[in-house]
């Protein structure tokens, strides 16, 4: 009973830090600038069949996604191949692995990587465009490592590595997901918790946000003006989830 007590108070401080983490990061001045939104597709047919109500179930290879802890329950190596199309000709794709190592111990790799067809690239001289392209793209890639501290609790975390990219602009940074699941032990019911997309905030840099504008003020300068374009941080999706 006291153990069964001890697993309940530390699953309500994880979601009580987490609850206050995700009120600090949707303060009146951060609303709507979240990017990354890739990381909130939902992989897993499962899971998305069951609303996304996943976090306190996670017992496949889409755990990676859903909740890390969910891996160290797995009794053999699983697999998840994941391919969503999305609108306007978007592609979601996703994959997941689970290795058990043996003593309650997982490791696990995932890469989830979204495309976009390529678009034609049109300037004020060439409205109809210039017969180049460009293409945008966004991909992360995950290692989780899930054990169970107990028969009946565990805990995960992945770190992923998250990179966007807008023609020759590109944004990058490090992310982490945490998970705690607990088997109550009464008829199958357990509860699970996760924070997902943990992270400091991404910006977009690179030369396509970096030209040259001639200048009207010939002859007295025939110089060019050099210019760079300055683009605002965003924060990774952040997302906590109970059941």
């Amino acid at each position: 009973m006291k153990r069964t007590s001890a697993y309940i108070l530390i699953l309500c401080a994880l979601s009580w830090f987490g609850a206050s983490g995700l009120m600090l990061a949707q303060s009146s001045s951060g609303e709507g600038t979240a990017g990354a939104k890739f990381l909130s597709i939902a992989v897993g047919s499962r899971a998305v069949a069951m609303g996304d109500a996943f976090v306190a179930v996670a017992n496949d290879a889409s755990s990676l996604y859903w909740n890390p802890a969910g891996a160290s329950f797995l009794q053999n190596n699983a697999l998840i191949l994941n391919h969503i199309n999305w609108f306007a000709d978007i592609k979601h794709d996703y994959v997941g692995s689970t290795f058990s190592i043996g003593d309650g111990t997982t490791i696990g790799a995932s890469f989830t990587f979204m495309t976009m067809p390529d678009q034609e690239i049109t300037t004020v001289q060439q409205p109809e465009g210039t017969g180049l392209t460009y293409g945008a793209s966004s991909f992360a890639f995950g290692l989780t490592f899930a054990r169970r501290l107990t028969e009946d609790f565990a805990l995960g975390v992945t770190g992923k590595y998250v990179r966007e990219q807008i023609w020759e602009a590109a944004a990058s940074n490090i992310g982490f997901d945490l998970g705690a699941l607990y088997d109550i032990g009464y008829q199958d019911l357990t509860i699970g918790l996760s924070i997902l997309n943990l992270g400091a905030n991404m910006k977009f840099g690179g030369r396509s946000l970096e030209g040259q504008f001639e200048r009207d003020d010939w002859p007295l300068s025939k110089e060019p003006l050099n210019y760079t374009l300055n683009t605002n941080d965003y924060a990774l999706p952040l997302r906590m989830s109970l059941g």
